[in-house]
């Protein structure tokens, strides 16, 4: 494990991991001189606010946050331009400097890691539980000028002949099935049927829609 220099004659690795560590402000504040590091691990710090010397270091590729306890983020994060892969997973993220985080996609960013912030709301959950790659995906379509939207999930169970097969084609933007086409039409027994429907909204609005089979 690296340790933090203590003259601007240390010999600096490009790869450091201070993952546990828990280093006190003024071992910290020498992180500044290690400008020339591509990868850095501060995982598992117990770190409620970023270190300020961290935005000297732009030549990060891969930094890892993670298992800290930070609700957000500096705007000067935005420094880092190099940065390729951000982890914030397992932290108390109440929410992101969305400009901040686009910015850095357009930058290069290419995975942005925030799983395990139940209190962050965006991006939504949905997106970042498919990973990294998603959120980073989420925030470029962002920044190239798409609008947020929600994503409601529809499911719907009954016993036959309930209406399910015609109630999600319709969801689906189908023609309902009538009831006197053949059997095949029909689901036997207890059917479960998923839709995606994706609803445009003002930021300000919410649409709850719900249907009782």
């Amino acid at each position: 494990m690296a340790k933090v220099p203590t003259a601007s004659t240390d010999a600096v690795p490009l790869e450091v991991d201070l993952s546990g560590c828990h280093l006190g402000q003024a071992e910290y504040s020498l992180l500044g001189k290690w400008t020339s590091i591509t990868r850095l691990n501060l995982s598992f710090n117990a770190l409620s606010d970023l270190p300020a010397p961290l935005s000297a270091l732009t030549r990060l590729e891969h930094l890892d946050l993670s298992h800290n306890r930070l609700t957000s983020l500096p705007a000067d994060i935005t420094q880092l331009t190099r940065l390729r892969k951000l982890n914030l997973a397992n932290n108390q993220l109440q929410q992101l400097d969305i400009p901040a985080m686009v910015e850095l996609c357009t930058r290069g960013l290419q995975e942005l890691d925030l799983k395990g912030n139940p209190q962050l709301r965006v991006p939504p959950p949905q997106t970042i539980e498919r990973g990294g790659a998603a959120v980073r995906q989420f925030l470029a379509d962002l920044a190239g000028g798409k609008t947020m939207c929600t994503v409601q999930t529809v499911l719907a169970v009954g016993q036959e002949a309930a209406g399910k097969t015609s109630t999600c084609g319709g969801v689906k933007g189908k023609k309902c099935v009538d009831q006197e086409q053949p059997e095949d039409y029909s689901t036997v027994g207890i059917e479960t049927a998923i839709a995606q429907v994706l609803v445009a909204r003002k930021p300000s609005d919410r649409l709850v829609a719900t249907r009782q089979l």
